[in-house]
């Protein structure tokens, strides 16, 4: 199905059931030889394959095309049944209530304007019959049922997307965390193959971080991690990747890059104390391409604790 939102099983199980049950009324008027009302049907299934394909860009308004449709098709088998004889008048009576799930379904996937739209349609289409209020009562109930449904499955897919969000973000600091690290490596990793660049990751260990925390408190620690990735936002590249793996860690990936010491001499004018190593990942592992640059980051805090330069 098209939508990640939350009601999607619900959608596909929604339309798999109606052109189900359409197919077989469709079967079955034509098994009776008759022409008309299996055509009823067989646009309904029709449109819905049509307007539920992966052709068609918006899927939410595409089911409410097709409960649309639905409501049209059930006005034309109503009129069929009715001039079929005796015999099929209870189902074309019952036709009206048939209507009330697309009624359901155009409140849920299109909220107060689908559930009006629908409505509208309803009243079109069967407000001719005797009694047509009787049908209208029920009708309000499933397109306000409907509404509600929608409003709720908005709070979900909102929930939904902040999970999402929360799941590869760090809350404090705004970059990604280590959980998608592994992903992009591998992507990044690929795209260097394929346009034959270097892939450079890049250590970044904020300095006496602990000393920071214990002499002026956690919240200024807090504003030295914060001021570190200012800085490195600041610095790298639009198409650079940053990620918290730990307390006062960073990893960077840099699709591309030739010079990884240009960047990081820019960082460390702006930034806090900070020890960074980098390492050449193109042909890698990640937990190789991490490790060495690890290393090469602890060699830099060695040699700038006894005042050597970046080399």
């Amino acid at each position: 199905m098209h939508t990640k939102r939350p009601w999607s099983l619900f959608v596909q199980s929604y339309w798999a059931l109606s052109l189900l049950s359409a197919t077989g009324f469709l079967f079955y008027f034509l098994q009776q030889g008759d022409l008309e009302a299996t055509l009823a049907c067989g646009v309904f299934v029709f449109s819905g394959l049509l307007l539920y394909s992966p052709l068609i860009p918006w899927p939410i308004w595409g089911i409410a095309a097709h409960q649309m449709i639905a409501l049209g098709v059930l006005y034309w088998l109503e009129n069929l049944l009715r001039q079929a004889g005796p015999a099929f008048l209870e189902l074309a009576n019952l036709t009206p209530t048939f209507g009330l799930l697309p009624l359901l379904a155009l409140g849920i996937f299109g909220g107060p304007l689908g559930a009006v739209a629908g409505l509208a349609t309803y009243i079109f289409f069967f407000g001719h019959l005797d009694g047509h209020w009787l049908y209208l009562i029920p009708a309000v109930i499933a397109s306000s049922m409907g509404t509600c449904m929608y409003f709720q499955l908005k709070r979900l897919e909102s929930a939904q997307t902040e999970l999402e969000r929360l799941a590869i973000q760090d809350p404090m600091t705004g970059v990604f965390n280590r959980r998608l690290l592994k992903t992009e490596f591998d992507r990044y990793q690929a795209l260097a193959g394929r346009q034959n660049v270097p892939l450079v990751v890049i250590s970044w260990d904020l300095d006496d971080l602990k000393r920071i925390n214990d002499t002026h408190g956690h919240a200024a620690g807090d504003q030295a991690i914060l001021g570190l990735v200012r800085a490195l936002k600041h610095n790298l590249r639009q198409e650079d990747v940053l990620f918290r793996v730990g307390g006062d860690e960073f990893l960077s990936l840099h699709l591309g890059l030739n010079n990884p010491a240009e960047v990081v001499e820019r960082v460390l004018v702006g930034a806090p104390p900070v020890s960074v190593g980098w390492a050449d990942a193109g042909h890698l592992e990640l937990e190789t391409a991490v490790r060495q640059a690890d290393e090469a980051m602890y060699h830099h805090k060695r040699g700038r604790r006894r005042g050597q330069a970046l080399n």
